[in-house]
Formats: structure tokens, sequence, C-alpha cells
């Protein structure tokens, strides 16, 4: 199975400031899987952005760039209050307490992960131990910014197939086919694309949406 296109409604790792106008002018589009981070917006206006994903019968995701516990159950707080059903973020037992039996399946990142735009910086052993170790905690499965590994981004993708027994989604730089097909060949669950839409990677002239239309187009020739 190909992995799942997660349209974050982020640019440099920060939700842009018309998120809601953006998925309403798209949410007609054949894209089940939306989401975006807890900076960039008001608490308010990503109350308004969950209700209307929802209300679209989408499939709702948030991640959390802050990386402290406080900030992170936060989200997972936020999450469950809005029916948000996915949440990317540095593993903490405190927040993986609060959400069980909530609905929320929880996605753990790397601790070797720092800045913004977030760079990986630990060696491909170190992170796969440690996602590992998250794993057998009971979370439901990782995210991780493979390709922005500062030494050997095919070399963790390869050892987070080969290593990771649960969903990996693969976060951030997937812009191009070849990209795509690296990730579906790894059977990697899914993978996140933003910043790639608001840089016109795939309609240089175009519009967003018209970014996202060009995108399914190549899908769908990679079937």
């Amino acid at each position: 199975m190909d992995a799942k296109l997660i349209v974050m409604l982020t640019h440099h790792d920060v939700t842009v400031d018309h998120a809601f106008d953006l998925f309403e002018s798209c949410k007609d589009l054949p894209i089940k899987n939306w989401g975006f981070k807890n900076v960039g917006m008001s608490e308010k206006e990503r109350e308004q952005l969950a209700l209307a994903m929802r209300a679209a019968n989408k499939e709702v995701y948030i991640e959390d760039v802050l990386n402290e516990e406080e900030d992170v159950l936060k989200m997972a707080m936020f999450a469950v209050k809005n029916g948000i059903g996915n949440i990317f973020a540095r593993y903490y037992p405190s927040v993986h307490e609060y959400i069980k039996g909530k609905g929320v399946r929880y996605y753990a990142c790397s601790t070797k992960s720092s800045g913004i735009p977030v760079m990986l910086r630990g060696s491909v052993d170190e992170i796969i131990e440690q996602l590992q170790g998250y794993m057998k905690k009971g979370i439901d499965g990782v995210c991780i910014g493979a390709y922005r590994h500062e030494t050997d981004p095919h070399g963790l993708l390869k050892a987070l197939a080969e290593n990771i027994d649960g969903k990996v989604i693969i976060a951030g730089s997937i812009d191009s086919q070849e990209r795509i097909r690296e990730v579906n060949a790894l059977g990697c669950y899914g993978f996140t694309m933003g910043s790639a839409f608001f840089d016109k990677k795939y309609a240089p002239e175009g519009t967003f949406r018209e970014n996202l239309i060009a995108l399914l187009c190549k899908l769908k020739n990679l079937e």
C-alpha cells in the first residue's frame, strides 16, 4: 500500500495564518488526511480549523514544535477536546498516560531533532534505538524528518524500515516524486507535506490548490 499523504497547512514549520481559508478552498479534493502545528495561530483559530476538518470528514493531525513536556501535554489536551485523532510530538510518559482511552494516536518524534526548520543531528543508530524504546512503550508509531538528517537521510530511512515495528510517518522535505517513491518502496505508513505546496514545487505558477491538484496527478502516475 502506498504511504498516506498528510497535507500540513504549514510553511517552514509554522501554521499559516490563512490556514482555515486554505482548507475551505481545498476540502473537496480527494485528500483524507490534514494537519497543522501548535504554533502560528491562536488557540481559537486552531479550534475552528479542527472543527472544519472534522465536519468535512477528514482525519486530523496536530504537531508540536515547542518540545517541552508542558507544551506537549497542553497540545494533547487540545486534541482530546477538539476530536483530533493524531498527535506528532516528543515522547513523554505523562502525555501517553493522559491520552490512553481517549481516541488519540501518539506518533513520537526523536529528541535528536531541534531548530526551525527542524533538523536531525543524532547518529542513525542512536535515533533508531530511541524510537524502538518508544515503540516498546505501546505508542502507535513514530514521526520523523528523515530527509532532514544532517548526514545520512537515506540510511536513516532504510534503518527505519528495517528496525521499527510500527507505523512510520516521514515528516518534511518531501518535494519530489523520487522521495515519494522511496517512502513508498520502504513501506512507510505516511508522509507529511506542507512547505512544498507554498513553495509551488508542483505548479510553479499556481495557487496552493493548484499545487495540491498537480501533486495528486503525479501520485496517480506513480501507481
